[in-house]
């Protein structure tokens, strides 16, 4: 299997690469293909390109780094700018090439094909493969922050990678009725968990978290304005029950990241490496999801949510409706005075449910369980 990502492999993980890692477990040999290593960016000194390990940034012609059993890793080289056209073709043409190179070096020659960024449509007509899969995750089109020629851009691949797929995945309801007239094959198929990574108790606390007042209600993620909801952080912070600590990759824009660094209470964690994170959640008296709701966080399952059923803590929520499935074990507040007295009466033990409802139900979202039914309705297209 050929698995193109949208992001790298390692440090912050998220779906591509808990698949990766169990199909690979599985015995699927895959090569993980991570975001282009794009050298106008990293000559221009992008933190994104920059932090990519030394190994990954020479992989023009040196051979896919083998990650663990059954696993390769690379990344494609991106040496111009995406416009005008005349560039994005080269690009598209390296990338195809770099990927054919490395299918050759593991003698991989009619793999399926993986795809989770809708610019990776033209592979589906460049390499060889016996089954092309779209994999989608988030509706960017209706990401605030983008600009209208992005937002183009992404409509237009978006409806080339959904003629060249066999079958389409889709991580919530949203995106699956957006999905289902369009094409004969749409399989809502959600985020999960690895249980055990939560579950397990005697995890040192992180030292980060050691001079924040209690009780804490935490968030694991990335920070992002389009997904966080900023007046409702800054009300939660004005009530003064909770610390909020946000933990993940920072992509804030500056006045943002400003306006939460003034808040009282308000604690901002850099981007952890995923086996750090359970130090992270078993410190939270709650978890809370304090997402913003629009057409954009609807069409979203936010792996997050699985993570903190399986650290049996409590969790409260904006109602989106990629969560709606969840609400039995999320308590869900329809404005910011609830979300605050929501906090308020979960960290005083007044929960929805009993922290072994949720871990039970965390059980039957897990990764190992999400690969098993991904790989039959493979194994199916390939019949």
């Amino acid at each position: 299997m050929i698995l193109v990502a949208r992001d790298t492999w390692g440090g912050v993980w998220r779906r591509r690469q808990f698949l990766a890692e169990q199909f690979a477990a599985r015995g699927v040999r895959v090569l993980f293909v991570e975001a282009p290593m794009s050298w106008p960016r990293l000559m221009a000194g992008s933190p994104d390109m920059a932090s990519r390990p030394r190994d990954r940034r020479l992989q023009v012609v040196a051979p896919p780094i083998k990650a663990r059993d059954n696993l390769w890793v690379t990344a494609p080289p991106k040496p111009l700018p995406n416009h005008p056209e005349p560039f994005a073709k080269v690009n598209r043409t390296l990338f195809a090439a770099h990927v054919r190179r490395c299918a050759r070096v593991l003698d991989m020659k009619r793999p399926v094909l993986w795809i989770n960024p809708e610019y990776a449509w033209f592979l589906t007509e460049d390499v060889a493969h016996a089954a092309a899969v779209y994999d989608i995750t988030d509706d960017w089109t209706h990401a605030a922050s983008l600009p209208e020629r992005e937002a183009r851009e992404i409509r237009d691949n978006d409806r080339r990678m959904t003629a060249a797929a066999d079958i389409i995945f889709t991580v919530s309801h949203d995106l699956f009725h957006k999905k289902v007239n369009a094409h004969t094959s749409v399989v809502y198929m959600p985020n999960g968990v690895n249980p055990d990574m939560y579950e397990a108790g005697g995890a040192p606390a992180p030292r980060e978290m050691d001079a924040m007042p209690r009780p804490v209600a935490g968030y694991t993620g990335t920070l992002h304005a389009d997904r966080l909801d900023a007046d409702l952080i800054e009300h939660v912070s004005q009530q003064g029950g909770v610390s909020q600590v946000f933990v993940g990759p920072d992509l804030l824009d500056a006045a943002t990241r400003r306006r939460f660094q003034a808040l009282e209470r308000v604690f901002l964690v850099p981007a952890q490496p995923v086996e750090r994170l359970p130090q992270f959640t078993s410190q939270f008296d709650v978890c809370h999801i304090p997402h913003l709701c629009t057409s954009f966080t609807h069409s979203l399952d936010p792996i997050k949510a699985y993570e903190y059923l399986a650290t049996g803590r409590p969790i409260v929520s904006v109602p989106l409706r990629g969560l709606a499935h969840l609400e039995p074990f999320i308590d869900m507040a329809e404005d910011s005075d609830a979300y605050a007295e929501l906090l308020e009466r979960n960290v005083r033990g007044m929960e929805k449910c009993s922290a072994g409802d949720r871990r039970a139900e965390a059980r039957r979202h897990s990764w190992s369980a999400r690969a098993d039914s991904i790989l039959e309705r493979i194994r199916d297209i390939l019949a």
